[in-house]
């Protein structure tokens, strides 16, 4: 596994078997460190070009985050990975396309 550390943002990236990547993110305000938060909703998003779609539109409300779908799951699954996001807002959005989206217990 190598590693990858971007001091200057406090990133660090782990990079695993089969090109897997597990991204770790924090950020000191005030002498407080603040970890991303991830969150996953199930949707039922099927096309590719719906799901940029959606994407695009996600990253306007929340442009400092990592959006992606995984269409070949079960659940069409939308996770997000970013600071300060409101999950009912995403659902909101998501839905406003005409999609389910829920958060995925």
């Amino acid at each position: 596994m190598s590693i990858f550390k971007d001091s200057k943002i406090g990133k660090v990236s782990r990079y695993g078997p089969e090109g897997s990547t597990a991204i770790i993110e924090t950020t000191r305000l005030h002498s407080l460190i603040i970890p991303k938060m991830i969150e996953v909703f199930k949707t039922n998003v099927e096309e590719v070009s719906d799901a940029n779609k959606i994407v695009i539109m996600l990253l306007q409300h929340i442009p400092d985050s990592m959006i992606n779908f995984d269409l070949e799951d079960c659940d069409k699954v939308l996770r997000i990975e970013g600071k300060n996001f409101i999950p009912q807002k995403v659902m909101t959005i998501v839905k406003k396309t005409g999609f389910m989206c829920d958060v995925l217990d």
